[in-house]
């Protein structure tokens, strides 16, 4: 399953290469970055799609989960360090 989201996060940049206002090539985007754990980049793919895509109600339930997500993270590696 990671390869295909893998996969389809070259394909979501090479579509928002191809054409940068196409809002649905960042929730593609946010959504395999999620998959992936790259919360950072699922954020901001999240954002640019709702630049292009203000409608995206799945933009913004994905970017608070991918916020939240951040989050726990950064919260664990300081616990961690401590």
């Amino acid at each position: 399953a990671l390869g295909l989201h893998q996969e389809a996060v070259i394909d979501a940049q090479k579509s928002s290469e191809l054409r940068p206002d196409y809002g649905k090539a960042y929730v593609r985007l946010g959504y395999s970055m999620f998959q992936l754990c790259n919360y950072e980049g699922a954020i901001k793919a999240y954002q640019a799609a709702l630049v292009y895509y203000p409608e995206s109600i799945a933009s913004r339930n994905y970017l608070k989960k991918a916020k939240c997500k951040l989050d726990s993270v950064r919260q664990l590696q300081e616990g961690q360090e401590l």
